[in-house]
């Protein structure tokens, strides 16, 4: 088989930005096998480690391993003793392959550990971590796999890489170590974390080269909405053995935004969502400055948790950025004693919206109604656009203790007839009963047209007595609109305008 001469520019050039460094490494193979290991090889030739004759550039170093494989030959390092890999995350090396044959050199291209019986835990075609999944000839690709890709046992005896055809290959810089990008406690350094996908909503997700705290990147989160969010997502991280949050954050041109973060639990709910603010020196967070940020698990309710989810909501349209998202066994905390437990006032809406309370809506269209009031001057006019709209009133936790009702005051505008829904939301950010029917509670059991009525809901239906609330829900069975006034928790005497408890 003829050797072709390597090619070190055009795609080397792309392929070797994405090797990325490793620590703690122990080597495979690089400049020959190390002193505990050996040449184990099936079906698999070294034609020669020291290449310099053929024109060809190892990938480090001054030598590499050329080796000719027959169909199914592996070029095999076995290590003298068993080889613990659980401080490691990843396998990395670089290959290369010399075809003039036209035959595919992506071809059945697998890498496999072995463990400490000389089983083979499995085979992973090497393709799928190489850009684009396919090779082109005398080329080198730096390839990374993640251990949990390759089946790993605690300890291993050799690590192979089998040839499904006739082709030779060189093998270089073959080690077991520690990548970043793989550690799943790591959701951004420089790059989402591979085993972290984004599932944010209203959010322009950008690399920032000019705003990095470390690295050369930092996360550049253009909210588009109110209560858009950063959202990665990961399929179970435990954080068993971690103690703290951290994360690097940086507030843009403006100074005082209010962003919040929230873990979520195996289930999807959020354990607990903080200020961000209430973490940075002064409780503010200034204009085009960075801030350190460490939050204990205890804080996010979510000590030897699995978490599924980490989330920064804004409530308002802006950028911010973010970097160094990490999960530590260190800790600590930067909450800044002057910080206070943000005041939530029983009322939802009288005139406007109650302090500490924000809308969390959709699909509807709010109003400030100077017709239709209870009292005051202003009511909440509410148009539901689609069928399930709410009306979603949220904050970041009130208690009802000392409350036995939520009272509130509908109108039935020009039609009447509305069939409206009630739900409140717990700590964890889960509903605490099934939607409730509002007519239930209405003398009459029908919202009629042109008039007001008076509705007062026990907490016990609502299955919110002495809880933390942190969303009220409002919805519509069908497109419709209402007018809404002096929705608010109370403690009252007579607290049930139902015609039976349900």
């Amino acid at each position: 088989m003829n050797v072709l001469r390597v090619r070190l520019i055009g795609v080397m050039v792309c392929v070797l930005v994405l090797m990325i460094p490793i620590a703690q490494a122990f080597t495979v193979y690089d400049e020959g096998f190390p002193l505990t290991w050996s040449n184990g090889s099936s079906n698999a030739t070294i034609i020669t480690q020291d290449p310099s004759g053929l024109s060809i550039s190892p990938f480090c170093g001054t030598k590499t391993a050329l080796v000719e494989h027959q169909v199914g030959g592996e070029f095999r390092p076995v290590a003298a003793g068993n080889k613990s890999i659980v401080s490691h995350n990843a396998l990395t090396f670089a290959v290369q392959s010399f075809t003039s044959n036209g035959v595919n050199p992506t071809t059945s291209l697998t890498a496999e550990l072995y463990d400490t019986n000389m089983q083979g835990r499995g085979q992973v075609p090497i393709a799928a971590y190489i850009p684009g999944g396919s090779m082109q000839a005398n080329t080198w690709y730096a390839v990374s796999i993640p251990l949990t890709a390759l089946n790993p046992p605690t300890h291993i005896r050799g690590v192979g890489f089998r040839a499904g055809g006739h082709l030779v290959y060189a093998w270089d810089c073959v080690q077991i170590g520690y990548v970043e990008a793989f550690d799943p406690s790591r959701l951004y350094t420089d790059a989402i974390g591979s085993l972290w996908q984004s599932w944010s909503w209203n959010t322009s997700l950008s690399n920032s080269a000019s705003k990095a705290y470390t690295g050369s990147y930092g996360l550049a989160m253009n909210f588009t909405a109110p209560w858009a969010g950063l959202y990665l997502h990961h399929n179970g991280f435990s954080t068993a053995g971690q103690q703290t949050l951290r994360f690097a954050i940086h507030g843009g041109s403006v100074s005082g935004k209010q962003p919040s973060v929230a873990l979520f639990d195996a289930a999807g709910a959020v354990l607990a969502e903080l200020p961000i603010h209430h973490y940075v020196s002064g409780n503010v967070i200034q204009a085009n400055q960075w801030y350190s940020v460490t939050i204990p698990l205890a804080d996010l309710n979510a000590t030897n948790k699995v978490v599924t989810g980490f989330m920064v909501q804004s409530p308002t349209v802006t950028t911010m950025y973010i970097d160094d998202i990490k999960f530590s066994d260190v800790g600590g905390s930067t909450y800044s004693s002057g910080s206070t437990p943000p005041i939530v006032s029983s009322v939802l809406f009288d005139e406007s919206i109650g302090t500490g309370w924000q809308s969390w809506s959709w699909n509807i269209a709010t109003t400030s109604d100077t017709i239709r009031y209870f009292t005051g001057a202003i009511g909440l006019g509410v148009e539901y656009q689609a069928g399930w709209s709410a009306l979603s009133l949220g904050t970041a936790g009130y208690s009802t203790t000392g409350k036995n009702t939520l009272s509130l005051k509908v109108h039935g505008g020009t039609t009447g007839g509305q069939k409206l829904y009630v739900r409140l939301y717990g700590a964890q950010g889960a509903a605490l009963t099934t939607p409730l029917p509002l007519i239930n509670y209405v003398v009459g059991r029908v919202i009629t047209p042109h008039v007001w009525h008076e509705v007062r809901i026990p907490l016990s239906v609502l299955n919110a007595v002495n809880q933390t609330i942190t969303n009220v829900e409002i919805m519509s069975e069908t497109p419709t609109s209402v007018t809404f006034d002096d929705l608010q928790f109370e403690n009252l005497l007579d607290n049930n305008t139902g015609v039976c408890n349900e």
